[in-house]
């Protein structure tokens, strides 16, 4: 298991796809596709619902989302979030999660290249 998410790029592709033979082109596709058509699950976060807008039709949408828009890192104690109407997206105490500041696979500059 990885603590924190300092180690998880590394992880991702030496630890897991990398064994199995995928190229970061390949690498991107599974991964963003994946989050294209899951959810977010409330017992991670504390947020139910999708990561894009059409999360019924395959996209870069969550790629796209991930370099363009500005995230930031939000706890459960982020009351700020409130006042835009966006209290779905405090995550459960406790926990933490990135709300729409760049993330990337952070860290590594080439799989974010594949983005594009």
């Amino acid at each position: 298991k990885v603590i924190g998410w300092e180690g998880l790029c590394t992880h991702v592709r030496d630890e897991v796809f990398y064994r199995m033979g995928f190229n970061d082109q390949e690498i991107v596709a599974l991964l963003c596709g994946g989050h294209v058509y899951g959810r977010c699950h409330p017992n991670f976060s504390g947020y139910a619902g999708p990561w894009v807008e059409n999360p019924t039709r395959f996209s870069n949408e969550y790629a796209t989302d991930m370099l363009e828009d500005d995230w930031t890192f939000v706890g459960h104690d982020d009351v700020w979030l409130d006042d835009y109407g966006a209290a779905e997206l405090r995550p459960a105490p406790g926990n933490r999660q990135f709300v729409n500041k760049k993330l990337g696979l952070v860290g590594d500059d080439e799989p974010n290249k594949m983005m594009l």
